[in-house]
C-alpha cells in the first residue's frame, strides 16, 4: 500500500498542480480578450467554495470561456491555434481546445446548445503539461486574429 502512495504522490500530484496553475495563469491572462471565464478555481466563481471543498488540491485542468464574435469567431479561434490541439477528448496530457457549437453539439438547434451550456460563444480548454506561457501566447495570438 505504501508503494502505491509513493507512486500517487510522485507521479500524479505534480501534473495536477501544474495544470491547475496553468489554468489560473490562462484565466487571468485572457482579460478583455474574452467575454467571460468559467472556472471554479477562480475566487470570482460562484462555485469557488465548492471547488475548494471537494477538490482541495486544485479544481481541474478544464475551463470554459466566451469569445466575442459568436459562432464564426469560435471556429476561427480553434483553427488559429497552433500549439493547442483541436480535439474533443478533454483531459489529456496535451493541451486541447474545443468549440462545442461547431463540433460536439453541432446537431442541436441554437436554443438547445444555449440551454446545455454550449452556445455559439463557448470555448472549452483542457490545459496539459506544456508551458502555460507558450499556451497563453498561442491563444492570445489566435484571439487577436479573431477579435
Amino acid at each position: 500500500m505504501r508503494c502505491g502512495a509513493i507512486v500517487y504522490h510522485s507521479v500524479l500530484d505534480p501534473p495536477l498542480s501544474w495544470t491547475t496553475r496553468g489554468v489560473l495563469c490562462f484565466s487571468s491572462a485572457l482579460g478583455r480578450q474574452v467575454k467571460w471565464v468559467s472556472y471554479a478555481g477562480l475566487p470570482s466563481s460562484p462555485y469557488h467554495q465548492l471547488g475548494k471543498q471537494y477538490c482541495p488540491r486544485g479544481t481541474s485542468s478544464l475551463f470554459t470561456f466566451g469569445i466575442h464574435g459568436g459562432y464564426q469567431a469560435g471556429v476561427e479561434l480553434v483553427e488559429g491555434c497552433t500549439l493547442l490541439s483541436h480535439l474533443a477528448n478533454l483531459g489529456d496530457a496535451r493541451s486541447l481546445i474545443l468549440h462545442p457549437a461547431s463540433t460536439t453539439h453541432r446537431q442541436l438547434t441554437d436554443e438547445q446548445r444555449s440551454a446545455c451550456g454550449a452556445g455559439d460563444d463557448v470555448i472549452r480548454l483542457s490545459i496539459g503539461l506544456e508551458s502555460p506561457e507558450d499556451l497563453i501566447t498561442d491563444l492570445s495570438r489566435a484571439l487577436d486574429c479573431v477579435t
